[in-house]
């Protein structure tokens, strides 16, 4: 486990720079800006660093938030980071995933072998069918079901992103922005999904990378060499105030510190900075932060008395036949020191907060999660134990209106020359790791020598993170 040195309690401080949040975004933030000399404080509300994108220990084994890998999309800089920081411990993996679809399994990512071999006849010639005629479709509405439906077809709508959007972010498919199936759907037409099929065959499958002890890793190692080039961290700290009335200073007040920094970078989502700002964002801000609303997620850790239960990593659950919509297997994500004897199976479950599924309780989770798993033909489950999660903020809900909203809080976030705004819960956005790291190391690269902030080439960068598609 890594270690982190904790900021002297009762004691005013000066810093260049102070991050708030310790998640991917936050940390890669920290770790190129100390590595070019610059002084960097991190403040962080939990006890360790990663957010989302942590692991902690489950009956002795490494456990996730659910289902990550490191996607090999990786920019090369943010690669080569990685890779010095994680050495050996960055493992190359093959891709071993299936996915339900009417009552099947079909592998996933997709294989064309497979694909053909998996389904009815019947819906093979609908898909074919829908391939020759969508290339000349077009969206009649900017929504998340006419988006689909003229880049993918009809039954490819019907068959997954229908119930898929339906059980990710609560609402219809055709009262979601068409923005989030351009975000969330990595393949647009039949051609890329030609591509996509084409070459997992010829490479017998996709690559991923996975550190030997758990996705936190990433984020463990990140502190530490953070911390090494003099970063300063505070753990289980919460923020009271961020004054931004004086124009050549930030004064950041916590229950028992204040810190005096040049500027500020928040990743914390844009409803949690807002409360702490003085002064005041105007009331529209406000009304606009109070209309953002975040789909939630339990995790349901099943403790099974095999030594694996499948083969595989990952399962999808399209359908609205299980509250799930996903599951993974820890163990089969790396060669790593686990334990013998048992396995963990997490269970995701789409939810709102405060809803039937959040409020269940474990024993409720584990019985509901057994029997639907069972239903959906995985083996049988003896169960030893069950321990959830709740996260209340995992997947935002674009909906019809919400980009006037979003952008009354860009245009906001932008105005505040001594504030930089970033992270997957900064920024709204629905982003794999390797974007949110972009995005802390591009806010670095925006830093000076002299400690000055390129504004310009971050408004240039803000608007590229805009085109970040979510990657299978």
């Amino acid at each position: 486990m890594w270690k982190y040195l904790l900021l002297e309690k009762n004691l005013s401080s000066e810093t260049e720079v102070l991050i708030v949040g310790s998640g991917p975004a936050g940390l890669m933030s920290a770790y190129e800006a100390a590595s070019k000399g610059h002084d960097v404080t991190v403040i962080e509300r939990l006890d360790h660093p990663g957010g989302m994108s942590a692991s902690f220990e489950l009956n002795g084994m490494r456990v996730d938030y659910g289902s990550h890998r490191l996607h090999p999309a990786t920019s090369k800089p943010l690669l080569e980071i990685l890779k010095k920081i994680l050495g050996e411990d960055l493992q190359t993996r093959n891709r071993n995933g299936r996915i339900r679809v009417e009552g099947k399994w079909v592998t996933f990512p997709l294989s064309l072998t497979n694909l053909v071999r998996s389904l009815p006849p019947k819906s093979v010639f609908a898909l074919f069918k829908d391939s020759l005629t969508s290339p000349f479709a077009h969206p009649t509405e900017e929504t998340f079901a006419e988006h689909i439906k003229a880049g993918l077809g009809p039954k490819v709508f019907n068959l997954i992103y229908e119930p898929y959007a339906k059980k990710l972010w609560g609402m219809p498919a055709d009262e979601l922005h068409s923005d989030l199936a351009q975000k969330r759907v990595s393949a647009s037409s039949h051609i890329e999904i030609l591509k996509k099929l084409i070459y997992s065959t010829i490479n017998n499958g996709q690559k991923f990378f996975y550190p030997r002890n758990g996705y936190g890793q990433i984020c463990e190692r990140l502190a530490e060499e953070a911390q090494s080039k003099g970063a300063k961290f505070l753990f289980e700290t919460e923020i009271e105030k961020i004054d931004l009335t004086d124009e050549n200073r930030v004064i950041t007040t916590t229950s028992n510190q204040k810190f005096e920094s040049q500027r500020i970078w928040s990743t914390a989502p844009f409803g949690a900075l807002a409360k702490m700002i003085s002064p005041s964002p105007e009331p529209e801000i406000i009304k606009s932060l109070e209309q953002l609303r975040y789909r939630a997620m339990v995790l349901v850790y099943l403790i099974c008395d095999d030594e694996k239960l499948t083969e595989f990593d990952a399962h999808y659950f399209p359908g609205m036949d299980t509250p799930i919509s996903r599951i993974s297997e820890p163990k089969n994500y790396r060669e790593g020191p686990d334990p013998k004897g048992f396995t963990i199976i997490c269970c995701e479950v789409p939810c709102w907060k405060e809803d039937q599924i959040w409020l269940a309780n474990n024993e409720e989770l584990g019985e509901l999660m057994v029997e639907s798993l069972a239903k959906q033909g995985l083996p049988k489950i003896n169960l030893l134990g069950v321990e959830t999660r709740r996260l209340p903020k995992v997947y935002p809900v674009y909906d019809l209106d919400y980009k006037e909203k979003f952008k009354n809080l860009i245009d906001w976030s932008a105005s505040q020359k001594r504030m930089t705004v970033f992270g997957r819960q900064g920024l709204f956005a629905p982003d794999n790791l390797h974007h949110a790291l972009s995005m802390g190391y591009t806010a670095a690269k925006a830093l000076k020598s002299d400690g000055s902030f390129d504004h310009d080439s971050w408004q240039s960068s803000l608007e590229e993170f805009q085109t970040h598609v979510v990657e299978d």
